[in-house]
């Protein structure tokens, strides 16, 4: 019976032990997911069980997410309700309503609410806004107008003169400039309560939207633009995260109606070295569709409105603010009054790959409210600087809409950052940052559909006659004219003609007189109607040219000599040639270059005499020529084989003598002797009607050869072809090339024993090798080798050395070998290919680790090391108390092993007891 229950409880004991293990990765998980902190603006459930403990605070702000298909009584909440999204909403909750939230079986999860802070106007022609406003599409000034900004702040002083003077309460018709918003701060206090009049207790919101969009006494970025203001926080400048979230989709809810392009947040908190998507989707906001930061901006970009918002004032040159952190934000840092350099207190990001765009952000003067005492106040912060960046995408947005084009916000970041002014930054984060340069963002604009054509004369044309000049222009703007520019070769300007016109394309014919020889550069420019000014990528050059004639060489026939009817001739400089003969035919000559002219002529009559001319044109139509007189003749030399021919022989190298004899109605100017298809020697002082001959050492190999003669005309003369074997003994290892100057030879094929180097074998070599060829190499001063065996059809047979092992790989097959380590791979073999008998076989030290065996139990990869031990990251409390339980095991064994030893004794005494009665 002891038995029993001792086994029991020893199952029990284990039972729990791995039950502990088993369950530690999950615990361990979700401590992580609760108690990580993630940015130094963090908030853990470790804030609900706070307040569940605290005896002085009376309520709490969370995020409610409800399981999927799930509903609440909302009813429990009574009025504490403050935002509902998709898939839950934000309450202000007591610790009863908190407690029965926990309980209720449709809530997924409540979440703390996190908090942000608000970011500490004559800094517009910092970023060339105030030369934009010039431009002029469609008959309007790019001043914004049109496009809505939508600022989420502390809300805004619209009684502001600068400011439009009124509130449109909402209304599309309203002729206000601060069209309407909303106020999530009604009680400025918690922020528990909302209406509709989102005006300024605070200062910031009045300022920020100033920098954006003041029209009067000071001037935004742009003037026209129209203002919705979403009022998300307090008096003291603290906003909470489900009334932001609210704003944003208040803002793309609207934006159709009221042509909102662009959406301006100065606030924010933390500090994150990178995109911070995965962080925010889980860092004290759930994952949700409208109920976190990265699926409000996703959905925002959307409907193409970018989203600007302030990098922070950490001082921090490698990580900014949340939510600017996100990928589909635009984030905006600060530079100073200047414009020149970053601020001091500015957030920036040091890793030149993540965009991020600089405005000014110090001593910003701009709107305040009236009942501080003043119109107007200075400020700093990147809370400026981002307003600066919002007005420009909407004077961006303008021009878009006007040439009825269309960017995306990606587009539009990627535009502010390519046309930004540089500002040098790499003493502090090691990169430039680009300053929003609204004039050059709109000239890459304009400039992607603007273009200018040079099309007559073509580039680099050479005349002697006076040209007229065609040019046209397309733009995606009205086009105002074109002006046609021509330089000397001092550069100094000899022709400037502006044509008047207009429409999206035009064109311009200017005629030129020239007035000087000499080269010449041109171009023509266009003007459109927003006043930017475009010129053909390159100049086109033209060269004036009425005196040089060009310099002519003949090459053949020579004056006086014989010739066979090639004529060649060469000029110094482009152009044409055409020669007479006998003063009765102009024949054109070829050339592939424009330099070097020939041609053919097969219709002379044999030994007669003939005058030849040479005209010839450069490019700009100047012609020069010339004359000389030769003497035709189409007959080749005579050429015969005499004597012993060579014939074949067994050796590894002999001497051939090659006779001959040649006969011509000229002179003979060469022979040559001809092996395999080259001349391999010559003879210009052959004689005719007697025996020549040429003398040449040959080794092992195939020979056909011949001998060609020339006479003084340029014939030439074939003798017939003959041929001749060198075979190398058989006590010979190998064949060799023919000596001499020339000639031919084949090679009698053997094995091959090729050595590599550390070089070779490090950058891989690939050799055709074939049966019985071998590589050698060394490893960690070892010599190996591989040897082919066997070629057959598809695969090679290998043999590698210094431990002798066979392998069998087909083409394209490899292998990794490790041949001096067990823990990793040192060397590559691969079969390439294989083409008849040889195997192009590839060789090549890497240096790869040998990879661990893993495991898969019950979803949990355990790997193998070299001693077989099974390692995770438990946390070592785990194996303390499964320690624990073991020891407490084995003193249990060890009660009942001396309980049961005990009675085993004690029923031996009784045995022996009755035995002894």
């Amino acid at each position: 019976m002891r038995k029993k229950y001792f086994f029991t409880l020893l199952i029990i004991i284990f039972v729990l032990f791995f039950a502990i293990l088993a369950n530690a990765e999950n615990l361990k998980g979700k401590l992580a997911k609760n108690l990580a902190d993630k940015s130094k603006d963090s908030i853990s459930n470790a804030e609900i069980k706070k307040f569940l403990k605290s005896s002085d605070e009376t309520s709490i702000r969370v995020f409610v997410k409800l399981k999927e298909n799930s509903k609440i009584d909302r009813n429990i909440l009574n009025e504490k309700i403050k935002n509902n999204f998709e898939n839950g909403f934000s309450a202000v909750v007591d610790k009863a309503d908190l407690q029965r939230l926990i309980a209720d079986s449709s809530v997924e999860s409540v979440t703390p609410i996190q908090t942000r802070q608000i970011f500490l106007q004559d800094s517009t022609f910092l970023i060339n806004a105030s030369t934009v406003w010039r431009l002029n599409v469609s008959s309007l000034n790019l001043t914004g107008r049109g496009q809505t900004i939508c600022i989420i702040d502390t809300g805004i002083n619209y009684t502001h003169p600068d400011l439009g003077g009124c509130y449109g309460n909402n209304s599309v018709a309203t002729g206000c400039k601060v069209i309407g918003g909303w106020d999530y701060c009604a009680d400025n206090v918690d922020c528990t309560t909302e209406d509709d009049d989102p005006y300024d207790v605070n200062w910031h919101g009045t300022h920020v939207a100033g920098i954006a969009a003041a029209n009067g006494s000071i001037t935004g970025v742009a003037p026209e633009a129209k203002i919705i203001m979403m009022k998300a926080g307090n008096s003291s400048g603290t906003f909470w995260d489900d009334d932001v979230l609210s704003a944003f989709d208040r803002c793309i809810d609207n934006s159709s109606a009221f042509n909102i392009s662009v959406i301006s947040m100065s606030l924010g908190a933390g500090a994150y070295t990178n995109y911070c998507d995965d962080e925010l989707n889980g860092d004290g906001v759930p994952e949700g569709d409208n109920f976190d930061y990265v699926s409000v901006l996703r959905n925002a970009t959307a409907k193409n409105i970018s989203v600007v918002i302030s990098s922070g004032n950490g001082h921090y040159y490698n990580a900014i603010s949340a939510p600017a952190c996100l990928k589909e934000a635009i984030p905006v840092t600060s530079t100073n009054e200047a414009g020149s350099s970053i601020s001091d207190f500015a957030n920036t990001w040091n890793d030149s790959s993540m965009l991020i765009v600089a405005a000014p952000g110090e001593n910003i003067n701009s709107t305040y409210l009236l009942s501080k005492g003043g119109s107007y106040a200075e400020a700093d912060g990147t809370s400026m600087a981002t307003p600066h960046a919002a007005g420009a995408i909407a004077i961006i947005n303008q021009y878009l809409t006007e040439v009825g084009k269309k960017k995306n916000s990606t587009d539009i970041e990627i535009l502010l950052n390519k046309t930004g002014t540089r500002i040098d930054d790499t003493a502090v984060s090691g990169r430039y940052f680009p300053r929003v340069n609204i004039y050059d963002a709109i000239v890459s604009l304009d400039s992607d559909g603007y273009y200018i054509n040079l099309s007559s004369p073509a580039n680099a044309t050479s005349t002697n006659q006076n040209r007229t000049y065609n040019c046209s222009a397309t733009s995606v703007s009205n086009l105002i004219n074109i002006t046609l520019r021509i330089w000397d070769s001092s550069k100094d300007l000899v022709f400037n003609y502006t044509s008047n016109f207009s429409g999206k394309s035009n064109e311009s014919v200017v005629a030129y007189n020239f007035t000087a020889e000499g080269n010449y550069s041109w171009n023509c420019e266009a003007s459109d109607e927003i006043g930017i000014v475009k010129t053909a990528s390159s100049n086109y050059s033209i060269i004036y040219d009425i005196l040089t004639k060009p310099i002519i060489t003949v090459n053949n026939p020579l004056n006086g000599l014989w010739n066979n009817g090639l004529f060649n001739a060469t000029i110094n400089e482009a152009g044409s040639c055409f020669y007479s003969l006998n003063n009765t035919l102009n024949i054109s000559m070829t050339s592939s270059d424009n330099l070097n002219f020939i041609s053919v002529n097969n219709s002379l009559i044999q030994d007669s005499a003939y005058s030849l001319s040479f005209f010839c044109n450069d490019s700009a139509g100047n012609m020069n020529l010339t004359d000389i007189y030769f003497y035709f003749d189409f007959i080749s030399p005579n050429v015969s084989i005499t004597g012993s021919l060579p014939a074949n022989e067994t050796t590894d190298s002999t001497t051939k003598r090659f006779y001959y004899n040649t006969s011509d109605n000229l002179n003979i100017t060469g022979c040559y002797l001809v092996i395999n298809g080259t001349n391999v020697l010559s003879n210009e002082s052959a004689v005719t009607n007697m025996t020549n001959n040429f003398t040449k050492t040959f080794t092992p190999g195939i020979f056909e050869w011949s001998i060609n003669c020339t006479d003084q005309a340029g014939n030439t003369g074939n003798s017939s072809k003959n041929s001749f074997t060198i075979t190398v003994p058989e006590s010979s290892p190998s064949g060799g090339s023919s000596g001499g100057s020339g000639g031919g030879g084949g090679a009698i094929s053997t094995t091959q024993n090729i050595n590599l180097n550390e070089r070779q074998l490090s950058q891989g070599a690939t050799n055709s090798l074939g049966n019985g060829d071998k590589v050698s190499f060394s490893l960690e001063n070892e010599s190996h080798s591989i040897k082919i065996n066997k070629i057959s059809n598809n695969s090679a047979n290998i043999t590698i050395s210094s431990e002798p092992f066979t392998i069998v790989l087909a083409g394209g097959e490899a292998i990794k070998l490790n041949l001096t380590s067990k823990e990793f791979y040192d060397l590559f073999i691969k079969v390439e290919n294989i083409t008849g008998t040889k195997a192009n076989v590839t060789i090549q030290l890497i240096n790869e680790s040998i990879a661990v065996k893993t495991s898969n139990i019950a979803g949990k990869t355990l790997t193998e090391n070299m001693n077989g031990i099974a390692s995770d990251n438990i946390n070592p409390i785990f194996y303390a108390i499964g320690g624990i339980l073991v020891v407490l095991g084995i003193v249990l064994i060890h009660y009942f092993a001396g309980k049961e030893k005990s009675n085993i004794s004690k029923t031996s005494r009784r045995k022996s007891a009755r035995k002894k009665k």
